[in-house]
């Protein structure tokens, strides 16, 4: 026996509509910065002749990494 499906609750605050999760505008802007950052490194990466990674020590790769 299934239950009939109940529509959820529309998030809201102050009155306002509030959207949680992926929506296309915040996947947009996250596409954005990711882009402006590969870009950055790259460009330090011509600038200087070396790695990005050479800049840290190794804890400091493993807990960017890790995290």
């Amino acid at each position: 026996m299934f239950l009939p499906p109940v529509p959820l609750k529309k998030p809201m605050s102050g009155g306002l509509m509030v959207d949680f999760g992926f929506s296309p505008y915040s996947e947009r802007m996250n596409g954005r910065v990711v882009a402006l950052g590969l870009a950055a490194l790259v460009l330090v990466e011509l600038a200087t002749g070396e790695s990005v990674i050479k800049y840290h020590t190794t804890s400091i790769i493993f807990i960017q990494v890790y995290s």
